[in-house]
């Protein structure tokens, strides 16, 4: 067997769909997501995040589920 490291990478993506425009994007692509969403930990849910669609602008409220 060989000695080299296998690395497993965790993906995480927190999915939404545009109210407005129906684009589904990754909030947690937002620049600043994990600094100001408040969210300590992966799968925490949340309700009421300010959300904005990379699309269309459209600024919407979300709730995150696990």
């Amino acid at each position: 067997m060989s000695d080299k490291k296998i690395m497993a990478v965790w993906t995480i993506e927190l999915n939404v769909n545009c109210p407005k425009c129906e684009h589904r994007f990754d909030i947690t692509d937002e620049p600043d997501f994990w600094e100001f969403a408040g969210i300590k930990h992966a799968g925490q849910e949340k309700e009421n995040c300010e959300a904005t669609c990379p699309k269309c602008g459209h600024e919407f409220k979300c709730d995150f589920v696990y």
